[in-house]
């Protein structure tokens, strides 16, 4: 059990893509026993028999839950917590793309000025950003950012302007 972390405290960390294989029953694939303070935990797995692949009685705050799987069911959201406050289970809190471990909220992201700030502990979120923009603390272990990308271009004729490419029909 706790593939990621066993009986542990942790503050601003990503346990991700951990697993458990087990010929016996499994708890925890991400955390087993502890306390989380805005964490991401996230892609963590058991394989075999298991219950919470994410977390499995842990105290929790300003924390995302999301992704674990067991068996290869994946978006298994069962989770055990002792206590609990401002922790995202529920729905897809927008990563920018898991499928390459990028773990960071992509813009419009529901759990982006959604935590509890007064839990925040370090003034610093896991990428070195500064915790808490826009006065309230994002729940996971990276604090959101409002960056956009601006396209500016010019097509002559018929194309179109679509990152990361631009197309112009030279027949035009």
């Amino acid at each position: 059990s706790g593939g990621g972390l066993y009986y542990c405290h942790a503050t601003d960390s990503l346990i991700a893509e951990n697993a458990i294989e087990s010929g016996g029953y499994c708890y925890g694939g991400g955390v087993y026993h502890g306390m989380l303070n805005g964490c991401t935990v996230a892609g963590n797995s058991i394989v075999n028999y298991g219950y919470c692949p994410g977390v499995y009685y842990a105290a929790a705050t300003n924390t995302v839950v999301w992704t674990n799987s067991v068996n290869g069911y994946f978006n298994y959201t069962q989770a055990s917590f002792d206590s609990s406050e401002s922790v995202w289970m529920s729905d897809d809190p927008g990563f920018r793309s898991p499928a390459d471990g990028l773990w960071t909220l992509a813009v419009g992201s529901g759990a982006i000025d959604a935590g509890c700030t007064d839990a925040v502990v370090n003034e610093l979120d896991l990428a070195g950003n500064e915790r808490v923009q826009n006065e309230i603390v994002d729940i996971g272990c990276y604090e959101g950012t409002d960056e956009r990308a601006c396209l500016v271009g010019r097509v002559r004729g018929h194309g179109f302007i679509s990152a990361p490419y631009a197309y112009a029909d030279a027949a035009t």
